[in-house]
Protein backbone atom coordinates (compact mmCIF):
# COMPACT_ATOMS: atom_id res chain seq x y z
CA UNK A 1 0.00 0.00 0.00
CA UNK A 2 1.51 3.32 -1.01
CA UNK A 3 1.17 6.57 0.89
CA UNK A 4 -1.43 8.13 -1.41
CA UNK A 5 -3.74 5.12 -1.12
CA UNK A 6 -3.33 5.14 2.68
CA UNK A 7 -4.13 8.84 2.83
CA UNK A 8 -7.26 8.46 0.67
CA UNK A 9 -8.53 5.51 2.70
CA UNK A 10 -7.91 7.38 5.95
CA UNK A 11 -9.79 10.42 4.66
CA UNK A 12 -12.71 8.25 3.54
CA UNK A 13 -12.87 6.33 6.81
CA UNK A 14 -12.48 9.39 9.08
CA UNK A 15 -14.45 11.79 6.86
CA UNK A 16 -16.87 12.93 9.60
CA UNK A 17 -14.06 13.68 12.03
CA UNK A 18 -12.11 15.56 9.37
CA UNK A 19 -15.23 17.49 8.36
CA UNK A 20 -15.89 18.47 11.99
CA UNK A 21 -12.28 19.65 12.41
CA UNK A 22 -12.47 21.67 9.18
CA UNK A 23 -15.76 23.26 10.29
CA UNK A 24 -14.25 24.11 13.67
CA UNK A 25 -11.23 25.71 12.03
CA UNK A 26 -13.49 27.72 9.70
CA UNK A 27 -15.66 28.94 12.59
CA UNK A 28 -12.58 29.79 14.66
CA UNK A 29 -11.04 31.79 11.81
CA UNK A 30 -14.32 33.61 11.24
CA UNK A 31 -14.66 34.50 14.92
CA UNK A 32 -11.06 35.74 15.17
CA UNK A 33 -11.37 37.80 11.99
CA UNK A 34 -14.64 39.32 13.18
CA UNK A 35 -13.13 40.14 16.58
CA UNK A 36 -10.17 41.86 14.94
CA UNK A 37 -12.43 43.91 12.68
CA UNK A 38 -14.75 44.91 15.52
CA UNK A 39 -11.80 45.70 17.78
CA UNK A 40 -10.18 47.95 15.19
CA UNK A 41 -13.49 49.64 14.49
CA UNK A 42 -14.15 50.17 18.20
CA UNK A 43 -10.63 51.51 18.74
CA UNK A 44 -11.03 53.98 15.89
CA UNK A 45 -14.48 55.04 17.14
CA UNK A 46 -13.27 55.64 20.70
CA UNK A 47 -10.29 57.65 19.47
CA UNK A 48 -12.57 59.70 17.19
CA UNK A 49 -15.05 60.42 20.01
CA UNK A 50 -12.24 61.44 22.38
CA UNK A 51 -10.74 63.71 19.72
CA UNK A 52 -14.11 65.34 19.05
CA UNK A 53 -14.73 65.90 22.77
CA UNK A 54 -11.33 67.47 23.30
CA UNK A 55 -11.67 69.74 20.30
CA UNK A 56 -8.68 72.04 19.92
CA UNK A 57 -7.04 71.21 23.26
CA UNK A 58 -3.31 70.91 22.82
CA UNK A 59 -2.13 70.73 26.42
CA UNK A 60 -3.55 69.96 29.85
CA UNK A 61 -2.55 71.22 33.26
CA UNK A 62 -3.33 68.93 36.20
CA UNK A 63 -3.49 70.33 39.72
CA UNK A 64 -3.49 67.02 41.64
CA UNK A 65 -4.89 68.51 44.88
CA UNK A 66 -2.71 71.61 44.73
CA UNK A 67 -3.54 75.24 44.08
CA UNK A 68 -2.40 77.38 41.17
CA UNK A 69 -0.80 80.74 41.65
CA UNK A 70 -2.49 83.62 39.87
CA UNK A 71 0.83 84.42 38.21
CA UNK A 72 0.92 80.91 36.73
CA UNK A 73 -2.53 81.41 35.21
CA UNK A 74 -1.46 84.81 33.87
CA UNK A 75 1.72 83.33 32.35
CA UNK A 76 -0.23 80.54 30.71
CA UNK A 77 -2.80 82.97 29.33
CA UNK A 78 -0.06 85.21 27.97
CA UNK A 79 1.72 82.29 26.27
CA UNK A 80 -1.53 80.90 24.92
CA UNK A 81 -2.58 84.29 23.54
CA UNK A 82 0.69 84.45 21.62
CA UNK A 83 -0.15 81.19 19.83
CA UNK A 84 -3.94 81.65 19.78
CA UNK A 85 -6.75 82.19 22.28
CA UNK A 86 -6.29 80.88 25.82
CA UNK A 87 -7.47 77.41 26.70
CA UNK A 88 -10.71 77.08 28.71
CA UNK A 89 -8.85 75.68 31.74
CA UNK A 90 -6.68 78.77 32.18
CA UNK A 91 -9.62 81.06 31.45
CA UNK A 92 -11.53 79.24 34.16
CA UNK A 93 -8.67 79.84 36.58
CA UNK A 94 -8.76 83.56 35.84
CA UNK A 95 -12.52 83.77 36.41
CA UNK A 96 -12.27 81.71 39.58
CA UNK A 97 -9.59 83.97 41.00
CA UNK A 98 -11.54 87.12 40.13
CA UNK A 99 -14.55 85.90 42.15
CA UNK A 100 -12.51 85.21 45.27
CA UNK A 101 -12.11 88.12 47.75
Amino acid sequence: MNRLKLLLRSLAYQRYSHCAVMCGVAVGCTVLTGALLVGDSMDYTLRWVAHKRLGGVESVLLAQNRYFRQSLADDLNRKASLNRSASPSTQWLDHRNEREP
